[in-house]
């Protein structure tokens, strides 16, 4: 998975709100979950204030703002 913009709230998934001029690769989030769980990444929603993943495994993983739940 790749992240570039505006860092805001923890959408990229990386533990910090570093904005991105560029395409990085998110090595935390993908590695977590490839060595912990052996999932990879299905489907993935991005919006401005929060991230979306849909698992392997069926489970959706969510992460950035959550302001109206």
């Amino acid at each position: 998975m790749y992240v570039w913009g505006k860092g805001d709230y923890g959408v990229f998934g990386d533990g910090n709100n570093k904005s991105h001029n560029t395409p990085k690769r998110n090595e935390f989030f993908e590695d977590y979950l490839k060595k912990e769980l052996h999932l990879s990444i299905v489907k993935l929603k991005s919006c401005n204030n929060y991230s979306v993943a849909l698992m392997s495994d069926g489970n959706l993983y969510g992460w950035g703002s959550n302001d109206f739940g």
